[in-house]
């Protein structure tokens, strides 16, 4: 690592090496108390100075992905496996860009940290093996590996994928199965783009199926911050055709607060659609009663409910229980909120989508953070007679 940072002193790798050095204090403000920001640097620039087209990317971009990692604390393109630095082609600006994704090894490591999960292993099984599993009130899973069999190891023989968390209390261990036919269908859905499988599934099938079999694990296990935030922006890489760019202040100036943020975006957002402002307002379907109250009211229209996407369950105080497989979360920008009678509040974020909620427990929490100009929310919810309800959000 020594040699790659020598060997920066010229160059793009030059030019990119000093682009970072001048952030280090930025990179050192966010990362854990164990790691080293010096390190992050050094692995960093060799990660750019083994793969050309790392170097082909905008020196912004590759130091917002180098802020994710060192916001989750997970080294990238290291042995660990716990991230990985990734060149793409952002059609849309034309350049090329870099961004942060975990592995699997890095959401284990993130679930474990709390303390309260002791460890998580995960393992294909192949069409040799004997493989049992039982559901119910005493779930049972009990995987034999024949490991002198002629098909074990091929990748096409693979018939499961699984995962399995220990506790540190002792309780009964939690685990998770998809058959290969599941993963399939679970990558067709969340991770094609115009048609075709994306690059990481193409190239690094069994990893990408394994860290998909953890990731549907830690719904199931107590989550941290970090780790909903990790696995929420990895489900938007896999699945948007434009990868998610987390936001990070890359100039010598100082960053604009989330309130100048949030209008100089919605003032954008207003010029590049000034019909926006003007199209009437199509209300969903809501009780007979006019609404009572209103919370910063805009005169905007109201698309249909997100689409369901992937995404985990994070530890937060919830409401009434949803179907596990039909909860999502994710970073939502409310702003405004509605009262619209029978203990109904229905919340409007900045892309005109609804959200409702008729637990109060939730509701008038919301409702003061939006009041108080407070407008990202990490929010959990699902699908019922076509409405989006929430759930649970960190308040």
């Amino acid at each position: 690592m020594e040699n790659a940072m020598q060997r920066g002193g010229n160059g793009a790798l030059g030019t990119l090496n000093g682009f970072l050095t001048a952030r280090r204090a930025n990179l050192a403000e966010v990362l854990p108390k164990h790691m080293s920001p010096d390190r992050m640097l050094k692995i960093a620039i060799s990660a750019a100075s083994r793969n050309p087209k790392l170097l082909e990317c905008s020196p912004e971009s590759f130091y917002t992905a180098l802020h994710t990692s060192s916001q989750l604390g997970l080294e990238p393109n290291t042995p660990l496996g716990h991230g990985y630095l990734i060149p793409y082609f952002n059609k849309h600006t034309g350049k090329m860009e870099a961004q942060f994704q975990s592995g699997y090894k890095g959401i284990a490591d993130l679930a474990m940290r709390d303390g309260r999960v002791a460890s998580i292993d995960c393992y294909c099984v192949y069409s040799c093996d004997e493989f049992d599993v039982l559901f119910g009130l005493h779930p049972k899973l009990e995987h034999r590996p024949i490991l002198d069999a002629t098909t074990y190891g091929d990748e096409d023989e693979i018939k499961a994928f699984y995962a399995v968390a220990h506790f540190t209390n002792g309780s009964e261990p939690k685990f998770c199965v998809m058959t290969r036919r599941q993963m399939d269908q679970h990558r067709d859905k969340y991770c094609l783009r115009k048609g075709n499988v994306n690059e990481f599934w193409q190239r690094n099938y069994v990893s990408m199926a394994l860290k998909t079999v953890v990731k549907q694990l830690c719904k199931l296990l107590p989550q941290s911050v970090q780790l909903a935030e990790a696995i929420a922006a990895d489900n938007e890489i896999e699945s948007e055709e434009e990868p998610m760019q987390t936001a990070v202040a890359v100039s010598e100036s100082a960053p604009p607060t989330r309130t100048e943020g949030l209008k100089q975006k919605l003032l954008q957002q207003k010029q590049n659609d000034p019909a926006a402002e003007t199209s009437s307002e199509q209300e969903a379907e809501v009780p007979e009663n006019p609404p009572a109250k209103r919370g910063r009211p805009r005169k905007t229209p109201e698309a249909s409910p997100p689409q369901p996407m992937d995404a985990p369950i994070p530890a937060v105080t919830t409401a009434p229980a949803a179907p596990v497989d039909d909860l999502h979360t994710e970073n939502i920008t409310f702003l405004e909120w509605i009262d619209i009678g029978m203990n109904q509040v229905k919340f409007i974020d900045n892309h005109n989508n609804a959200y409702y909620s008729g637990n109060i427990l939730i509701a008038e929490p919301l409702k003061k953070a939006i009041d108080d100009g407070i407008f990202i929310r990490c929010v959990t919810w699902h699908t019922v007679n076509g409405r989006a309800m929430i759930v649970a959000a960190n308040v």
